[in-house]
């Protein structure tokens, strides 16, 4: 049947087709170009699925499985902002409130507006300074609200994912807006960092008393034994 239903459709294609599909990390935009389809067909194998897929308990039993073995690697995985839904599911848990979560649909919906838009300022090079100039996305960061970290690891995973790839091939203002918003996050961590660690080396730079240069060392012990030889010739 498909051996004459694909052949069909393409021989009916005008322009290159185009499709959304529903992934964890939103939709992507899915091309069959008409230029890729030219040529004569062979044999057509569908590509079918090894394993039916597992019910609600089954995943569950797998997921305390992973949970009971306590591998590093697994948990990291399991924690991770973009599992954060399906450990929910799984657990038959789909309403509590997880760590991060309100932060990994908040920086999903921002990737939104960023693919759409582009950014306001590109980065390049100060014409009067020489100095590189970094771009600034169309949507800032919230600095005072955003779980950082999570920002930057979803935004990683969407660069990085098929819809990311395409994006930078298709639409690369829209992937440059998202990276240039990553970078903000990133720019922020940092500073906040260099902050912390500036503060720590404020308060633990002096010298703690009994150190060099404070007036809380210890006297020398040879220091006290003249005064200690003078008791003993008063008592004598």
């Amino acid at each position: 049947m498909f051996g004459k239903a694909i052949p069909a459709y393409i021989k009916e294609m005008v322009d290159d087709e185009q499709f959304t599909n529903k992934t964890p990390l939103g939709y992507v935009s899915v091309v069959i170009r008409k230029a890729e389809t030219e040529g004569k067909l062979g044999e057509i194998e569908l590509e079918a699925a090894e394993n039916l897929p597992l019910s609600w308990m089954q995943k569950k039993d797998v997921l305390m499985q992973f949970l009971q073995a306590a591998n590093p690697v697994v948990m990291e995985a399991l924690i991770s902002p973009q599992n954060l839904p399906l450990l929910a599911e799984a657990v038959g848990l789909e309403n509590i409130e997880l760590p991060g979560e309100n932060d990994r649909q908040a920086q999903l919906e921002e990737i939104v507006e960023l693919i759409n838009s582009a950014p306001m300022a590109e980065p390049g090079m100060d014409p009067m300074t020489g100095q590189e100039m970094p771009g600034v996305p169309s949507v800032p960061i919230e600095p005072d609200v955003d779980n950082h970290e999570v920002h930057i690891l979803i935004c990683k995973n969407w660069l990085t994912s098929e819809a990311g790839r395409f994006a930078k091939i298709d639409n690369p203002a829209g992937y440059m807006n998202v990276l240039l918003h990553m970078k903000e996050h990133v720019a922020y961590e940092q500073m906040m960092q260099m902050q912390q660690m500036q503060m720590e080396a404020a308060l633990g730079g002096g010298d703690k008393p009994g150190e060099k240069g404070q007036s809380g060392k210890p006297q020398n012990d040879k220091t006290m034994a003249p005064a200690k030889d003078q008791a003993h010739e008063v008592m004598a």
